[in-house]
């Protein structure tokens, strides 16, 4: 009772004049990640599906991965080895920047490791503004809470299982345009009733009167 959770938010008001999201071009999907390359963000697992895919001779997918991190050097040595051609690294841009770079996206996806680092719960930042984006998500992981699932706005598979990201991606592909629009707006509801700096700074405003409210 003496508990309140407030998590990671999202300012969405730069994000309120962008074109609207159309549920990606018949046959070709940007699948974007923006984010660190840190121990516990499984990045390699990403490479990996991109790498079955290219494999399968599935070229629907473009992977382009936005960020930096002590991780970095070492995925782009994995990409470079499996000589893909469906994937490229981009450096880390400004937040400010985020809204239209995120704009180029038809899927995003998050992934994490199978770490002891998540077992109290999952507070990604790239969730918020993914929702914010209003487009599908596929999140990759196991921690006990799945914002992801909550939201309905996108896929969830196990961690570490790139097959699993594999399959993910083509049942988004599968979906029709209206669909992959819808659940994005089901992502951004979420992002509006439960992220939002609105929201979350009036959650801290009625916590602290009533924190306040017990002392004499």
């Amino acid at each position: 009772d003496k508990i309140v959770h407030i998590p990671n938010g999202v300012d969405l008001t730069p994000y309120n004049d962008l074109a609207p999201y159309d549920g990606g071009k018949a046959g070709k999907f940007v699948v974007m990640y923006v984010g660190g390359f840190g121990l516990d963000h499984d990045v390699s697992t990403i490479i990996r599906a991109a790498k079955i895919l290219q494999d399968e001779g599935d070229m629907r997918f473009e992977f382009i991965l936005v960020g930096g991190g002590v991780r970095k050097a070492a995925c782009e040595k994995e990409a470079s080895f499996c000589k893909l051609s469906n994937l490229q690294f981009r450096e880390p841009v400004p937040k400010a920047s985020l809204p239209h770079l995120q704009c180029e996206a038809d899927i995003f996806i998050a992934a994490i490791t199978d770490s002891k680092s998540y077992r109290f719960g999952l507070n990604l930042n790239k969730l918020c503004s993914y929702f914010a984006s209003a487009r599908p998500v596929l999140f990759s992981g196991n921690p006990p809470n799945d914002l992801v699932a909550d939201s309905k706005g996108g896929i969830s598979v196990k961690a570490e299982d790139p097959k699993a990201m594999v399959s993910g991606l083509k049942q988004l592909a599968s979906m029709t345009a209206a669909e992959r629009v819808g659940m994005g707006k089901l992502g951004h509801s979420y992002a509006q009733s439960m992220l939002s700096i609105d929201t979350l700074g009036k959650k801290m405003e009625t916590m602290l009167v009533s924190a306040i409210a017990e002392f004499p």
